[in-house]
């Protein structure tokens, strides 16, 4: 299948899944399970049941041995056992699908709901190590990948992945999979456990926090930065009433020029497509949004009309100032 084919197949099935999807609420309950002969994984999550105590849904894996049962109200719950021992019990974002390497050695978890949770892809060893998570961004895979309008990510074949997941030398893992085609695409990584972060470095029971939902809040002047740490970043969220709530991001990720400039590129999409999607509304809009605008773009246009002019003209050309503040149009 040639590329225009692909693009215009890949285009009409994210139309059919964008209408399929589109505004309906995930509340269903999944159940996964994959049984080998000395280890056994089950994976569940629930939409209808909110989080108590952990940043689950936007947040990233948090270990929490105490309340690791499906019932105290966490969304997504992982569990290991060997026998009928429970090796480990993690809660990551939903999971919808499981797989237990033949040798027993690994896990891997795979999930389409939720573009905006914190990966899409875990890797743990079968002792309770994490040795791998990813967010799956559409524009970096270059295999077939559609985000709906509700934000359901399909970048994975859901009815046979096929994971196959190998030993190199060096102390690297290759994990490979089928993508929409069933065309084979791989991650590599280390066997080492991914080393945590110290949340406490921002002070006690702080929870993660992905770094798409900060810069959308940085944008609009709710989120700050409080410290900096070598591998952490402490954040915290100011409501209009003052009150303050307090989370962490890793330093590489808040340091990552390419997440900055893709989520404020997306922040600027999403205004302009309610821009289109209620003229009529349109000045009461963008009187709401004029300062946002002005801080990702650092222009100061007067009118609704000057910016959506700006943004026809320049929307695929912009790129993230050296500074890091602003998008800027890419000299030609």
């Amino acid at each position: 299948m040639n590329m225009l084919s692909r693009s215009i197949l890949a285009l009409f099935i994210s139309l059919f899944i964008s209408v399929a999807f589109a505004d309906q609420p995930y509340d269903g309950e999944v159940f996964l399970k994959d049984e080998g002969r000395t280890y056994n994984v089950m994976h569940v999550h629930s939409r209808q049941s909110k989080p108590k105590g952990l940043h689950v849904w936007y947040g990233g894996i948090a270990k929490n041995l105490d309340e690791c049962d499906h019932t105290n109200g966490h969304q997504g719950i992982l569990q290991i056992f060997k026998g009928d021992k429970r090796v480990y019990c993690t809660a990551p974002p939903a999971l919808t699908h499981l797989w237990l390497s033949p040798d027993e050695k690994y896990v891997v978890g795979l999930s389409d709901i939720y573009a905006r949770n914190s990966h899409q892809l875990v890797v743990y060893s079968t002792e309770g190590e994490l040795l791998y998570n990813r967010k799956i961004e559409c524009d970096e895979l270059s295999s077939f990948c559609v985000t709906t309008n509700s934000e359901y990510i399909f970048w994975y074949h859901q009815s046979h992945p096929a994971i196959n997941l190998e030993e190199l030398e060096s102390d690297k893992l290759r994990l490979t999979l089928n993508d929409k085609y069933k065309q084979r695409f791989t991650f590599t990584f280390s066997k080492k456990p991914e080393k945590p972060l110290d949340q406490n470095a921002c002070g006690r029971n702080r929870e993660p926090y992905h770094i798409k939902e900060f810069w959308n809040y940085y944008i609009q002047d709710l989120m700050y930065v409080s410290e900096k740490h070598d591998d952490m970043v402490c954040v915290y969220y100011k409501s209009k009433s003052g009150s303050r709530a307090h989370y962490y991001i890793s330093r590489g990720d808040f340091e990552n020029r390419k997440v900055k400039e893709n989520s404020y590129r997306e922040f600027l999409s999403f205004n302009f497509s309610h821009f289109k999607r209620y003229p009529k509304y349109l000045e009461e809009y963008f009187s709401h949004e004029r300062l946002n605008l002005m801080r990702v773009t650092g222009l100061s246009y007067k009118t609704a009309e000057e910016w959506v002019t700006w943004w026809e003209k320049n929307k695929e050309n912009l790129v993230l100032s050296e500074d890091g503040k602003h998008l800027l149009v890419k000299a030609k």
